[in-house]
């Protein structure tokens, strides 16, 4: 469901409403995720350079329903990241 995303050669995989995967390749810049639904959506980076556990960006949730800007990730802006929106 790339077309969910407003960076060209992002990924997504979604359960829309529940569970949103983007894969940001290196030298995204503002990422916005269109969901769906009500409510809050929690966001957690995953680094896939080096792995480990998820980690919290400049933002930690968004309102569900609508473009939504994804924030920063939590440090190498100019790197690749998965951001995982649930």
């Amino acid at each position: 469901m790339d077309e969910l995303v407003n960076v060209k050669d992002a990924w997504c995989l979604a359960r829309p409403g529940d569970l949103y995967l983007v894969y940001l390749p290196e030298g995204w810049k503002s990422a916005a995720l269109r969901t769906e639904g009500t409510g809050e959506l929690q966001i957690s980076w995953f680094d896939p350079r080096n792995g480990g556990e998820l980690r919290q960006g400049s933002l930690t949730e968004i309102e569900a329903g609508g473009m939504r800007d994804l924030g920063n990730p939590p440090d190498a802006p100019g790197q690749d990241w998965l951001v995982v929106v649930h």
